[in-house]
């Protein structure tokens, strides 16, 4: 039996954690809910996690709010959220409004891939 879901909020992951963390997510390409809120990601966590992100083929939901993530975070996400063909939400509340206006811009780029997702409380 696969791990379907998998919560690591408020842990204190941080870049080191994410980048630690980002291999074995690689790994589970069956989990389908995966909770990082709380973490202090950072953009360095971001960029580490976004491989990672792609490989994970059926994730349907994803939260990364409150993770201080920045318009940096934002350009390492954008392309991997836009190649998850099953997600359909997307928690990003808590991040710094330079991380959201630059994921929104990059995004546009990905219109239609924006259309089929939930977005929850981006700002």
């Amino acid at each position: 039996m696969a791990l379907r879901l998998l919560n690591l909020r408020h842990n204190e992951l941080r870049a080191a954690g994410a980048s630690a963390l980002a291999p074995a997510l690689a790994a589970m390409p069956r989990l389908t809910s995966l909770d990082l809120r709380y973490n202090f990601l950072e953009a360095a966590g971001a960029v580490a996690l976004a491989p990672a992100l792609v490989a994970m083929s059926q994730l349907t939901s994803l939260s990364l709010a409150t993770n201080q993530l920045t318009a940096a975070a934002a350009v390492a996400l954008a392309p991997a959220l836009a190649a998850m063909p099953q997600l359909t939400s997307l928690y990003l509340v808590g991040n710094s409004v330079k991380f959201t206006e630059a994921l929104k811009r990059w995004l546009r780029w990905y219109e239609q891939e924006l259309n089929r997702w939930n977005v929850i409380q981006l700002l």
